[in-house]
Formats: C-alpha cells, structure tokens, sequence
C-alpha cells in the first residue's frame, strides 16, 4: 500500500513522538534498576532492601502516576485549541494536585516501612528497606511534578528536553549511587578525595534517587516555563479546586 504524501508526514510525526515518549518511559524504570543493580555488589541483604522498598515505592507512587495523566487530555486540547494560557492554567493546577496527593501517599509508604517487622520481615532486612523509603519518599511529590510537566510538553511537542533530563539525570542516578553507598570508596574510584564520607547502605540509594529526581524536576520545569505565554496576573497562579477535580475525574480512573 502506497501511503499519500500527507499520511507519511503524519506517520513521522507519530513516531518521532511515540519513540521518544518511549525512550522516556524506559529511562524512568531505569533508575529502579541501577539502585538494584548497584545494590548487588554489596551483599545479598542490600540488594533485597533495595529491591523491596522499590517495589514499595513503585506500588505507591502509580496511584499518583495514573492521577497526573489525567493532564495529557486536557492540556492537549487547551493547546489544540490555541489556548496556551489555559494549558499553562492546567499544568499549575497539575502541580498543586501532585503536592495534595503526595502528603498522604508519603505518610503511607513511611507507615509501610515501619511495619514491616510485623509483616513477618527480618528486621536488619526492615531497617535496611526502611533506610531506603526514608531516603526515596521525597521524590515521590518531584516524581509527580515531573509526570504533569512531562505532559505539558509533549502536548506541545516538545520532547527533547524530557529526553534529555531523562538521560542525564540517570547518569547522576548512577554517580549519587555509588557515592552514597560506597562512601570514600565511592569518591576515590571517581577520582575525588576522600571526604570522611560513610557507606549510606540502602538509605543512600534512596537519597541518590531523591536527588536525580529532583535535578529533573527542576530541569524540566524551566524548560515548561520558557516560551511567551499569556499571564493573566496572580489568578493564574491561585489554586483552583474546580480545575483540580477537573484532572482528579479525568485521572483516577487510569
């Protein structure tokens, strides 16, 4: 079948963006893999917390994944529509529901981590997968923003800088690991002077987490930021109940 000029332009246009967002979706599992992967070379009881409090982690946090994709609709057709201060509207109001959302998913998955002796889990083995919720449950609010930013871009097509951050801070992911966790060693092996630094265990692969994800957050955003859209003053800024129910009906369900 010969495809018309127009259908080719389209079927480019699809899979330069399809691939990318799939480039994207494998660089955020990624980061699980490198804190497991790092974790093995240390010994058997690191690499089960590790293993164990992601799965925790991950258990919790697509509640909130599937919520903020409740924004890809709305401001896809904000954007559609020539409504670029509408889609900006959006994007805020995504951020304030990631921030309500997180409070009591954080307290969720800190409550899990304490109970896990009683779950029948060898308790060096809980306070390693403890030290690791500790340190990975501040990302769990940057890791929404990230999604809800994330949408906005690629609504307006602007991927590359989601590549971008995504790949980059999986390099930072990876050097924080290793520091974190291997202290001096760490440092020395990437060439740095020994600091005095102490191994953080499974905690500080937690840490190392928290702050790629953040240094993503941040770089995402500015690039969300960037652009010369309407500002309708401080009521764009406001929180808006409306507008949050609004992602929340669109959102709970996925």
């Amino acid at each position: 079948m010969v495809l018309a000029a127009w259908q080719r332009s389209e079927l480019k246009s699809l899979l330069r963006l399809s691939g990318s967002m799939a480039l994207i979706q494998v660089g955020y599992h990624l980061m699980g893999l490198v804190d497991t992967a790092i974790a093995g070379r240390v010994g058997g009881e690191t690499l089960a917390a590790t293993g164990l409090g992601s799965a925790v982690f991950f258990a919790v946090s697509v509640i909130g994944v599937g919520l903020m994709l409740g924004l890809d609709p709305l401001v896809s057709q904000a954007l559609g529509g020539g409504q670029a201060e509408r889609a900006r509207h959006v994007l805020l109001q995504g951020l304030y529901l990631a921030l309500v959302a997180s409070v009591p998913m954080t307290l969720f998955v800190l409550g899990i981590g304490r109970l896990l002796p009683l779950m029948g889990i060898a308790p060096s083995l809980a306070a390693q997968t403890n030290d690791y919720l500790v340190g990975r449950v501040p990302s769990l609010f940057l890791l929404l923003a990230c999604i809800a930013i994330r949408s906005y871009l690629q609504a307006g097509h602007r991927t590359r800088p989601v590549v971008v951050a995504v790949i980059l801070f999986n390099l930072v992911n990876f050097v924080a690991d290793w520091i974190l966790l291997f202290g001096d060693k760490g440092l020395n092996d990437f060439g740095i002077p020994a600091l005095g630094l102490k191994s953080m265990g499974a905690g500080g692969l937690g840490w190392a987490s928290s702050l790629a994800t953040l240094g993503q957050a941040i770089f995402m955003g500015l690039y969300a930021l960037r652009g010369d859209v309407p500002n309708r003053g401080a009521s764009q800024w406001r929180p808006s109940g409306t507008a949050m129910w609004q992602v929340t009906k669109v959102g709970l369900p996925l």
